[in-house]
C-alpha cells in the first residue's frame, strides 16, 4: 500500500507547484498592467509636434504693428505730438556703410543745423551719426497722417512708460546751489510754467527761480546723500555762436556719466524736458550744461511723513 500512495502524493505536489506558477504569471501581468501610467510619462521625452502643427492659423488675423508715441520739435518753435509704427524706419548714411534703424530701438535723434546730419541716441547707449534720406517722416498726430520733412525737424524724443520710483527707498538728496531756488513743482496753463509733470514729481521742489545769470549752467553742491533729478531741455536753442556746444553735455554724455533718462516734462511754452535721476553723494559738486540757454534744473522729492505714500499723494505731507 505505500509503495502505491507515492505517485499520488507527487501527482498531487505537481498540481500544486503547477497552480502556483500560474498564480505568479498571472500576478506578473498585473505588475505590468500596474505600470503602463510609467509607459505614458515616456512619452513626455519624446520631441514636441513642429509649432505650425500646434499653433492655430493665424494668416486671417494679423494683428496690427504696435505704435510709439514721439514727439517733434520744429525748427520755427512747432512741438508736434506723434506716433507710428515702431518698426517705423529712419535712414542713416554713416561711415561704415548705411543703415536703417527702427523707432523702436531708438530714445531720442538730435538734427543738426546745415539740415542733413542727425544723431541717433539708441536705448541701448549706442550713438550713430550719420547723413540723413530725403525721405520725410511719415507720422500719425491729431490732425491726422502729415508728411515732415527731416530738414525741418530739431529733436525727436520717445515718449518713455510711467516711471513709478521705490518710494519706501527713495531718499531725496539735499543740495546748496547758489543759482537758483526751489518752487513747488506743479502743472498749470502759465507760459511760464508747465503743462504736464510726471505724476510721481508732483509736489517735488524744482530749483527753477533764478538767484542770479547763470549763461544757461546749473552749478550745486550735495549736502547729504540720495536721489538727484535734472530737467533737460535737448531741443533746439540756436546756433552754435558763443561757444556754448563745447560746454554742453548731450542726452547720452549724462547717460555716460550715471544719469539715467526716466520721464519727460512739457513746459508752458511747449518744450519737452528731459528728466534724468542719478544716486549722488555728499560732498559731489556738479556743473552742468545742456543747451544755450536752458540750464538744467534740479527737482528733489519733498520729505514725507507717512514715507509709505507717494510723494503725490496729499497724506504724505
Amino acid at each position: 500500500m505505500k509503495k502505491s500512495r507515492l505517485p499520488a502524493v507527487a501527482a498531487f505536489a505537481l498540481c500544486v507547484s503547477l497552480l502556483f506558477s500560474i498564480a505568479l504569471l498571472h500576478g506578473d501581468e498585473e505588475t505590468n498592467l500596474d505600470v503602463q501610467p510609467a509607459t505614458e510619462s515616456t512619452q513626455d521625452n519624446e520631441q514636441p509636434l513642429d509649432p505650425a502643427e500646434t499653433e492655430p492659423d493665424e494668416t486671417n488675423s494679423q494683428p496690427e504693428p504696435a505704435t510709439l508715441d514721439f514727439t517733434l520739435d520744429i525748427r520755427d518753435g512747432s512741438h508736434l505730438v506723434c506716433s507710428g509704427s515702431q518698426d517705423l524706419a529712419i535712414p542713416l548714411t554713416t561711415e561704415f556703410g548705411e543703415v536703417t534703424i527702427p523707432l523702436r530701438l531708438i530714445a531720442s535723434m538730435e538734427f543738426f543745423e546745415d539740415h542733413r546730419t542727425a544723431v541717433a541716441n539708441l536705448h541701448n547707449r549706442d550713438r550713430l551719426t550719420g547723413a540723413l534720406g530725403e525721405e520725410p517722416l511719415k507720422v500719425n498726430t491729431a490732425m491726422g497722417e502729415i508728411a515732415v520733412p527731416t530738414n525741418v525737424i530739431v529733436r525727436l524724443e520717445i515718449k518713455r512708460p510711467e516711471f513709478k520710483p521705490d518710494f519706501s527707498a527713495e531718499t531725496a538728496a539735499k543740495i546748496d546751489s547758489s543759482d537758483a531756488a526751489p518752487v513747488a513743482l506743479q502743472e498749470s496753463d502759465d507760459s511760464e510754467g508747465w503743462r504736464s509733470v510726471p505724476q510721481f514729481l508732483r509736489r517735488a521742489q524744482i530749483y527753477s527761480a533764478a538767484k542770479r545769470p547763470t549763461d544757461g549752467k546749473t552749478s550745486f553742491r550735495v549736502v547729504q546723500d540720495g536721489i538727484v533729478y535734472l530737467a533737460c531741455h535737448f531741443g533746439y536753442e540756436g546756433n552754435a555762436s558763443g561757444g556754448w556746444k563745447a560746454e554742453a553735455l548731450s542726452e547720452a554724455d549724462f547717460i555716460r556719466k550715471g544719469w539715467k533718462p526716466v520721464s519727460q516734462m512739457i513746459a508752458g511754452n511747449g518744450r519737452t524736458y528731459t528728466v534724468l535721476r542719478k544716486p549722488c553723494g555728499s560732498g559731489e559738486t556738479f556743473n552742468l550744461r545742456c543747451n544755450k540757454y536752458s540750464p538744467p534744473l534740479v527737482i528733489l522729492l519733498r520729505p514725507r511723513l507717512n514715507p509709505d505714500v507717494a510723494p503725490f499723494d496729499d497724506a504724505a505731507f
